[in-house]
């Protein structure tokens, strides 16, 4: 009886594993989208190829700047990404300077990510996340299908987006 519902449970949880929301683009795409998103809204920042590490999860590491970085992952290769993460290392010099523009590349990820969400409503998501800056408090903001969350750790800012399902 217990193997039944042990058997049971593992094939509802690869189930809902299965059905778990992704985005719509794949690990190593990441600079494709973002690289659209900023041209088709006439802004001068882009993000070159990834380097990537197979494996399960697959790995791909984009550098906007040298103290701002994206991870995107994914199962594998042939599967869309399931998150993306932005890591701020704090610099030692220009910290104003380096902050003030990595808010504008998150800004320009919102944008990216959620797409089809109102301007408004990006633009709300961006300065509740920023709040997370200057407190020791996470700030999640859902827009457009993607949930993100930002909160300062030691070594910088760490933003989080993942896609949701809209039940």
């Amino acid at each position: 009886m217990r193997s039944i519902a042990l058997a049971s449970f593992l094939c509802s949880a690869t189930a809902a594993l299965a059905q778990s929301p992704v985005f719509d683009f794949k690990a190593d795409e990441f600079h494709v989208k973002f690289n659209a998103s900023t041209k088709s809204r006439n802004v001068d920042r882009v993000v070159r190829a990834p380097s990537c590490k197979d494996g399960p999860p697959t790995l791909c590491t984009y550098r906007f700047t040298p103290f701002l970085s994206a991870t995107v992952s994914a199962d594998d290769r042939s599967t869309n990404a399931d998150n993306v993460t932005l890591i701020f290392a704090r610099p030692k010099y220009n910290v104003k300077g380096e902050y003030l523009y990595s808010y504008l590349i998150y800004r320009d990820v919102v944008s990216a990510l959620s797409k089809d969400a109102g301007k408004d409503g990006r633009g709300a998501a961006v300065k509740r996340l920023l709040d997370a800056i200057h407190t020791a408090v996470k700030e999640e903001a859902r827009v457009g299908g993607v949930h993100y969350t930002m909160d300062m750790k030691r070594a910088g800012v760490r933003f989080v987006a993942r896609p949701i399902s809209e039940n």
